[in-house]
């Protein structure tokens, strides 16, 4: 499955109409799932902090992917502190949903610069997005394998790098992490060299909006 913690979270019964819009979750959710809904409910009208809240609330009922819902809305409000603990206490409480949350935020200088209020750690911050890409969660894995090699920033083996992508393709199937696979396996970069195999992956990415196996496909002379 894919989960994309900054796209909009998707409709529920809540929001058809079975929550009233003007209750709050301190009067209203009394269940695990009625929390949650409120939670998509407010999302889905663009209320960010009350949305954090209706989730905080069925993640402290033991719904702990709401944790993870609550984690992204308090980061999306800024309020990377409270964000944090949601995430982690998801995450080691089993959901890879916040593993995923968790993992990106505290490798978060990698991918952004900012200024942030809780502990910063690269290794662990990837160590679970990799345990959230080998639980299916692929938007994880390419966050995971952007880090190593290319100019990543975290220098590790050709035969690591060779391994992480491969199998960060083999989990999500996207056009983007399969795309980096196979140049390597085109060029045998880090594994065994198959360039009758990695044609037609390289080709099925371009086609999938994969711009650089586009590119790699017309740098060594192959039709798209």
């Amino acid at each position: 499955p894919s989960y994309d913690l900054e796209a909009p979270a998707p409709k529920s019964c809540a929001s058809l109409g079975r929550i009233a819009p003007n209750q709050t979750s301190a009067n209203l959710c009394k269940s695990q799932m009625a929390c949650q809904d409120e939670g998509y409910a407010k999302y889905n009208s663009g209320d960010l902090l009350g949305s954090a809240k209706a989730w905080d609330r069925s993640c402290d009922m033991g719904l702990m992917d709401s944790c993870a819902l609550a984690g992204e809305s308090y980061n999306l409000s800024k309020d990377t502190k409270t964000a944090y603990s949601r995430f982690k206490k998801g995450c080691e409480n089993g959901s890879l949903l916040a593993c995923y949350g968790y993992g990106a935020l505290i490798a978060k200088p990698f991918y952004m610069e900012s200024r942030v209020d809780y502990k910063i750690d690269m290794e662990e911050g990837l160590s679970y997005l990799q345990k959230a890409c080998q639980g299916g969660i692929d938007d994880a894995c390419t966050r995971w394998t952007k880090a190593y090699g290319h100019g990543g920033g975290i220098d590790v083996s050709a035969e690591a790098v060779y391994a992480m992508r491969g199998e960060a393709c083999r989990i999500s199937q996207k056009a983007s992490d399969c795309g980096q696979y196979y140049q390597l396996v085109y060029d045998g970069e880090g594994g065994p060299q198959d360039k009758a195999r990695a044609v037609p992956e390289l080709r099925k990415a371009c086609r999938g909006g994969n711009q650089l196996a586009c590119k790699f496909l017309d740098r060594n002379n192959h039709s798209r």
